[in-house]
């Protein structure tokens, strides 16, 4: 019975570490710390479960900018873990110079006094022994492994500069369309192909901006239909079914999912038309909804449905009897990180 009950201790520590790594990555470092707490407080905890918690608490105040912090709790992972060595090249490169240095500090001399030093109440910090150059298995902290954070989520794909691709379908609904019965063979008869190409600076993991420009093919936007004045006469020689659009936009995360996140977009759109030989330019909100999850450590897919308002009406399609015109889209693409 006891060693079921340390057991389910045991799991129950290695559930709150798991949570606060996903935590970690998805960028919600404040909430990291309370998560590590519950098993460090654990009677059946281990020096491994431990060193797994030093080391995550050091990450999330080092991506908060607590320096302090962070020395304190790399402090206590070689305290716990004299062995444990970074990984050069998942961990963040701030992390694996601290970790050094520290170890450099430690084994120059560094008292017990000026370890508590670095924190308002005491450390319980067992400093390490020089490290042999034949780690013996007595001095391993456990056979259990310190995982290594491969940051996959969003945190990763949401701080700096990133380019995107995309396509899908793109709808007329104008005067020139074809009126169907219902709204899917209305999109049958309506909808063409897109092409989405961007640009995103991302502010913080909640908050975007996008410069993003399309070319969509509109089968039905040269349909000839009525006589003047409701419709002007085209000819389909000088004209074009091809639309150009420009737009600058604002991206907020409705919330930070985990893997994938939900996202809205507004902003205004510019919209470029060759119709009988002259272009045409019109103007108009576009909002949207869509979702994004990783594909990799600086890739992820999404998926967005859009609406674009474009005044005036003659713009798109050279008929006068709407003062403008609805576009929709559904998009499919992908966006690559470029900076961390």
């Amino acid at each position: 019975m006891a060693a079921s009950v340390a057991t389910a201790r045991a799991q129950d520590c290695d559930a709150a570490l798991a949570r606060a790594q996903d935590r970690y990555i998805a960028g919600a470092y404040e909430e990291v710390e309370a998560l590590v707490g519950s098993c460090l407080a654990a009677p059946s905890n281990t020096a491994a479960d431990s060193a797994r918690a030093f080391r995550l608490q050091a990450l999330a105040f080092l991506r908060l900018g607590d320096l302090e912090a962070t020395t304190v709790e790399v402090l206590k992972l070689l305290g716990t873990a004299p062995t444990y060595e970074p990984d050069r090249i998942r961990d963040p490169p701030a992390y694996v110079g601290l970790v050094r240095f520290i170890r450099a500090q430690l084994q120059a001399g560094t008292s017990q006094q000026a370890v508590q030093a670095w924190s308002a109440e005491p450390v319980p910090v067992r400093l390490p022994a020089p490290i042999p150059q034949r780690a013996t298995e007595a001095s391993s902290v456990s056979a259990k492994p310190i995982p290594a954070l491969t940051p996959l989520g969003p945190a990763r794909l949401v701080s700096g500069i990133r380019l995107e691709g995309g396509l899908g379908a793109n709808h007329y609904g104008g005067e020139r369309g074809v009126n169907a019965p219902t709204w899917f063979s209305d999109l049958a008869d309506n909808a063409g192909v897109g092409l989405q190409l961007g640009i995103s600076v991302e502010a913080n993991p909640r908050i975007g901006f996008a410069f993003v420009y399309e070319a969509g093919h509109y089968p039905t936007l040269l349909r000839l239909q009525g006589t003047p004045p409701d419709f002007e006469p085209l000819d389909r020689e000088q004209s074009s079914k091809w639309l150009h659009q420009g737009s600058a936009l604002v991206r907020v995360v409705v919330f930070q999912g985990d893997p994938v996140r939900p996202y809205a977009f507004a902003g205004v759109t510019g919209t470029v038309s060759r119709l009988n030989d002259a272009t045409r330019v019109g103007i108009g909100p576009r909002i949207g909804v869509g979702a994004e999850g990783p594909a990799g450590r600086r890739a992820s897919v999404f998926v967005e449905g859009q609406g674009t308002v474009v005044f005036s009406g003659r713009a798109v399609d050279l008929a006068p009897r709407s003062a403008y015109e609805l576009l929709s889209a559904l998009r499919i693409g992908v966006r690559y990180r470029l900076t961390r």
